[in-house]
């Protein structure tokens, strides 16, 4: 296929490249392009080189503020683990994870991770996730939005939810809670919005439904 030759697309196809060895363990890994000639004097041969380098690996993944959650649970479920090739994505989908399974433990964690390389061997990868957890959540009031435009009961709303007061916050719940109110087939919206009491460790819920 005909396509004009463009500098930009050049770089951009030598930046995904990379991308792509990088995920892959290959953090050194350098791409350039050459372009070679052909007989069509309005044609050109593109030829993309590449230095792979080594390949890195992870020798150590440690948790600094872990409290709530066993270290070897998050251990089974995050991507990054000892003598896997590094992929820097890991640490984007591990703060994802480690904040999912804090969730079901009533906090609303910050979680930061980082990686190094080793001092003595570049190719070893140190990561470490820091979590700062908070206070423990507990289920506050629910309350249903604009309950006198509900063409059905609010108890009908209220039967649906599985935040019990006094119990603790568990993201799971909050969104078992949403796919129950879709599942009635009578709203055609349903939303419920967390608003945390840091004060008195509470997260209250605001429900947002609409009928069909």
């Amino acid at each position: 296929e005909r396509r004009p030759l463009r500098n930009d697309f050049l770089n951009t196809d030598c930046a995904a490249v990379e991308a792509v060895y990088h995920q892959h363990g290959f953090l050194d890994a350098t791409v350039s392009d050459s372009l070679l000639p052909v007989r069509d004097q309005g044609r050109v041969r593109v030829m993309f080189v590449i230095q792979e380098g080594s390949r890195s690996r992870i020798v150590s993944v440690e948790f600094e503020g872990v409290q709530a959650v066993p270290r070897e649970a998050l251990r089974r479920a995050i991507y990054a683990r000892p003598r896997r090739p590094f992929n820097p994505a890991y640490l984007v989908a591990d703060t994802a994870i480690i904040a999912r399974q804090e969730g079901e433990h009533g906090h609303l964690p910050r979680v930061v991770g980082t990686a190094r390389r080793d001092e003595q061997d570049s190719l070893d990868v140190h990561v470490v996730y820091r979590v700062e957890e908070g206070p423990a959540y507990r289920v506050g009031a629910v309350h249903i939005l604009n309950p006198e435009a509900l063409r059905v009961s609010g108890k009908l709303v209220q039967r649906e939810l599985l935040l019990k007061p006094g119990s603790v916050y568990r993201q799971s719940k909050m969104q078992e809670s949403e796919e129950r109110l879709y599942e009635t087939g009578l709203f055609s919206q349903a939303q419920i919005s967390p608003q945390p009491d840091s004060t008195n460790s509470l997260m209250e819920f605001f429900v947002r439904v609409r009928g069909r």
